[in-house]
């Protein structure tokens, strides 16, 4: 097995934590502080194409490799965890999944935005129920007409207050768990959403997370992947995630060690 990095993911490391150093880090005490979403950052590091990191360069991503991925977030989370995780949401959560399943008019209409840091992308999986137990959805999606009426609640929606669009899941054939779950794409100034603000946290702040209240109508055109099959796309999504997670882990703990 070949463990080196390439000259390229070399290079792409250098520059990304040029990057953290120059424009990640002289912000991250006051993203912390305040507690406001970084936008700014997230509009520099779009800029630098990290934003859609292993998207297509055809779909407007750079194209990149998973190495290369997991540099770029360790070099980010040492600088700033909140703009790492909220890099890790938009990333693997949801540009990377639309890339997966999603369908050509769907990737036309979200993931060059994604990809560019037009727009930033959620993931509404979570519930006050549902959180290890991911399976147990119990946000609604019934059919009416040409698509679904979807309502519940979801908790801890990471980018949620700055986000344009999100991947969110249903239900849409209750007592059936993983074979009856469902996901969505939905802009979110849908009529229909409510953002809750959460309750301070003690860490990561500045992410954005708010809980979703809703009660959406949504058309057929807007489910990603095949009904019934929601749940496969949030584990493979997820697979992705934590490979992230384990990334700013590291940048975490380096940064710990240093100072």
């Amino acid at each position: 097995m070949h463990l080196e990095l390439t000259p390229a993911q070399r290079a792409f490391r250098a520059r990304v934590e040029q990057f953290a150093a120059e424009v990640v880090a002289p912000r991250a005490a006051a993203i912390d502080e305040s507690g406001d979403f970084p936008r700014d950052v997230l509009r520099e590091a779009a800029a630098q194409g990290l934003t859609g990191m292993t998207v297509p360069a055809a779909w407007g991503g750079a194209g990149l490799d998973f190495v290369s991925y997991v540099l770029a977030i360790e070099a980010i989370a040492r600088a700033s965890a909140t703009v790492a995780v909220s890099l890790s949401v938009t990333n693997s959560l949801v540009a990377d999944v639309l890339a997966h399943v999603g369908r050509t008019p769907q990737k036309e209409q979200w993931l060059r935005p994604l990809a560019s840091g037009e727009a930033i992308g959620a993931f509404a999986l979570s519930e006050p129920d549902a959180g290890t137990d991911a399976a147990n959805q119990q946000t609604r999606a019934v059919r009416v007409g040409h698509g679904y009426r979807i309502t519940g609640r979801k908790v801890w929606v990471a980018n949620a207050e700055a986000a344009a669009v999100a991947i969110v899941f249903a239900s849409t054939r209750p007592g059936q768990r993983g074979q009856g779950v469902t996901a969505f794409l939905v802009p979110m100034n849908t009529p229909g959403i409510v953002r809750t603000a959460r309750a301070d946290s003690l860490g990561v702040r500045g992410l954005g997370c708010t809980d979703l209240e809703l009660d959406i109508e949504v058309g057929d055109d807007q489910v990603l992947g095949a009904v019934d099959q929601g749940f496969r796309v949030a584990m493979w999504a997820l697979a992705g995630g934590r490979v992230a997670i384990a990334a700013q882990a590291l940048g975490i703990g380096q940064a710990a060690l240093v100072e």
